[in-house]
């Protein structure tokens, strides 16, 4: 975990950690890229408030499922919970209960859905499974962490990569996916974000305001 300088103008300090895995056969003698950061999430996670953004429903399931295996394998209450928008309601809501409950130490692993707009108070560490698709969008999900004063704003970034053959193609040798998470902590730690586009469509906006006039009006 390398901490970066404290940015200027009273902004949390950051701790940031970047590790990169190679996905293989599950019969390999080595563990699986998954059950790898499973196992260091596990360590390093547990028994505090955090996000693990895995990226799609399928990796936040899985994650998910080798993080509860752990707890009952090391016979520890369950404190890790998938959270994506194909879950129940009623799933949601207990996990960002017990995630705004200081007393019960709760990981979500999810996608986009509590990136930003969901109150669930902070959480001690982000970590983020492959990289996010926007400057943008790693600093909001930063911005969970490190509000209370005093504390670090914590990110622990995974890179997972192809196992490389001699009949590899040119894009799994680029490692694409280590360089745009390089890239996107670059600037982050440069304080730069994508510019927002002057005449673009607000489509979720105009989606929200829409459901608001429904629930203000009983129906339109």
């Amino acid at each position: 975990m390398q901490e970066s300088p404290t940015a200027e103008g009273g902004e949390a300090e950051l701790l940031l950690q970047l590790q990169g895995y190679i996905s293989g056969d599950e019969n390999t003698e080595t563990a699986s890229a998954p059950r790898q950061i499973a196992s260091h999430l596990f360590k390093h996670l547990r028994g505090s408030d955090n996000l693990v953004f895995a990226g799609s429903r399928q990796s936040v399931e899985i994650y998910a499922d080798q993080l509860r295996n752990l707890c009952e394998d090391e016979r520890l209450p369950q404190e890790f919970y998938p959270h994506h928008a194909s879950l129940s309601r009623d799933h949601r809501d207990f996990v960002e209960r017990r995630l705004k409950d200081g007393s019960k130490p709760t990981t979500a692993i999810c996608t986009s859905t509590l990136e930003l707009g969901i109150d669930i108070g902070d959480v001690a560490c982000v970590a983020q499974i492959g990289a996010p698709f926007s400057v943008a969008s790693l600093w909001q999900r930063l911005g969970r962490s490190g509000r209370r004063a005093g504390q670090p704003a914590v990110l622990r970034q995974y890179a997972v990569e192809t196992r490389l053959t001699p009949d590899s193609n040119y894009i799994d040798r680029l490692r694409l996916g280590l360089i745009r998470a390089v890239a996107m902590i670059d600037l982050l730690l440069e304080g730069w974000c994508e510019p927002p586009k002057a005449q673009a469509l607000h489509l979720s906006t105009l989606v929200h305001q829409i459901l608001s006039v429904i629930a203000e009006r009983g129906g339109a």
